[in-house]
């Protein structure tokens, strides 16, 4: 998104903020109103045309004519080689490329044009290395939208010391590089930094933009994330629906970042159980990212995905599968093979392959995912965790109880150093190795860990506990 006005008095800095890209962050939101535009047909040479073609094609993106934006920012590119290939013009028609290219779901190609812009910066960095700063916040953000965040994390921090030490704590450059930080710190599972970052943000823009700024509605919805993950669930809701009511006033009812935090709102409904609200957000989700961003996006992908779990929990087994098939092809497509995002469809597709009764094709592709994740994410990610929750009950089905053990010790340690130990995925794990406690014939264990596991639950926020795989009639036989 673009970077909001900053008032007169930093109207010196008026240029670093007009720069500013941020990529995915840039163009999923601001709608303009109005006449729409069209780019230059043959644009002749020159800084004024030059200046034509990036504005319109700025505006067209914003417009989320991404086709017509990506036409006229490719023009303003060749037309800034004239002024040679060192030239800053030549770095910002790169970088407005570059962010259209990553909202098109080309991430590969965005980082190649990013790096090209960067290595310009890096030579003429501009007043106060501010250019130099968003060259790398933009880097950073495509970075952490690929899964490679321990370096989206180091570019993003080298982003906030220059501008920290070149700007007002509460001018919006500096909120949208801490913003940044905070989005990565949410990815790599450091859920309590995320949540200091977000409020601190959040506070800042309320004060600065007022609390019906599109900006505000954007870190409301990660906020509301960073709750969801913790369980958090009605610190989550209300910040979700803030979010949407803020982003359908500023940007209208069918905006690529309404159907964002729609998204994430249908993730909150299936789990506290309202699975017909959850499905009609979704449906509606999913339809705003096709229309505006086409049948090959990731964020598509991801709303397919999340339907697929919906229909996967309602015994729609076959359609679950579709939908995961559907959306691994795009994944793997724009993302490649090994990135986080990958690795969570194949995740659910393993599950698909469990209740079939297909346990060693389940369990390769738990390793799989497994393995995506301890080399994206760490080997202390909640993600690992689950993966292990996921692996040990494909060991239970086969009668591999020792091996199912280890591995439910394991994500329990570990859910409960990332997570906290009254986190609904901690019951999860509890009621699961309950299973397999009340299997190897030790109910008096099993019966603690569902006690524990429901007392969870009740003080989660969810209506009701879950229904159990293990009843507690079940471990008074």
């Amino acid at each position: 998104m673009d970077c909001p006005a900053i008032t007169a008095e930093a109207a010196s800095k008026a240029r670093t903020a007009i720069l500013l890209v941020w990529t995915v962050w840039l163009a999923m939101g601001w709608a303009v109103k109005g006449q729409e535009l069209t780019c230059p047909a043959e644009p002749a040479s020159g800084k004024e045309n030059w200046e034509n073609l990036v504005d319109a094609g700025r505006k067209l993106r914003d417009q989320s004519r991404y086709p017509a934006a990506e036409q006229c920012l490719n023009a303003a590119v060749s037309l800034t080689r004239e002024f040679g290939d060192t030239d800053p013009r030549y770095a910002q028609s790169l970088e407005a490329l570059a962010g259209v290219v990553q909202i098109r779901g080309r991430y590969q190609e965005a980082e190649s044009l990013f790096q090209k812009g960067l290595a310009i910066w890096q030579v003429y960095p501009g007043k106060d290395r501010l250019d130099l700063a968003v060259g790398l916040s933009n880097l950073a953000n495509l970075l952490r939208m690929e899964g490679q965040y321990p370096e989206a994390e180091r570019l993003q921090l080298q982003a906030l010391d220059i501008v920290h030490a070149a700007l007002p704590p509460d001018s919006p450059v500096v909120l949208q590089t801490l913003y940044g930080l905070g989005a990565i710190q949410a990815l790599r599972g450091q859920c309590a930094q995320a949540v200091v970052t977000f409020q601190n943000v959040l506070a800042t823009q309320r004060k600065v933009l007022g609390p019906d700024d599109p900006m505000v509605a954007k870190t409301l919805s990660d906020l509301g994330h960073v709750y969801y993950t913790t369980g958090r669930y009605q610190e989550a809701e209300s910040s979700y629906r803030r979010a949407i009511a803020i982003r359908e006033k500023a940007l209208g009812p069918n905006d690529v970042e309404v159907g964002i935090t729609l998204n994430k709102l249908a993730a909150l409904q299936r789990v506290v159980g309202f699975a017909s609200e959850a499905e009609r957000l979704w449906k509606r989700a999913v339809r705003i990212w096709e229309t505006a961003l086409g049948s090959d996006h990731p964020l598509l992908a991801a709303g397919l995905n999340n339907l697929g779990m919906l229909y996967n929990d309602q015994g729609k087994i076959s359609e679950a599968e579709d939908l995961f098939r559907r959306a691994l092809k795009i994944q793997e497509k724009s993302l490649g093979a090994e990135h986080p995002d990958v690795a969570r469809v194949l995740n659910n597709l393993a599950g698909v392959y469990f209740q079939r009764g297909q346990y060693r094709e389940a369990e390769d592709t738990y390793r799989r995912v497994l393995a995506i994740h301890e080399k994206k994410l760490g080997p202390e990610h909640y993600d690992v965790a689950r993966t292990w929750n996921n692996l040990a009950k494909t060991y239970v089905a086969q009668s591999r109880y020792a091996d199912a053990e280890f591995l439910y010790i394991r994500a329990l340690a570990l859910q409960e150093k990332t997570l906290g130990r009254t986190h609904p995925e901690v019951a999860t794990t509890l009621v699961n190795y309950a299973d397999l406690l009340n299997k190897t014939r030790r109910k008096a264990e099993a019966r603690k860990l569902v006690s524990r596991a429901r007392q969870i639950e009740l003080q989660s926020g969810r209506e009701q506990a879950r229904e159990y795989t293990v009843s507690f009639p079940d471990l008074r036989k």
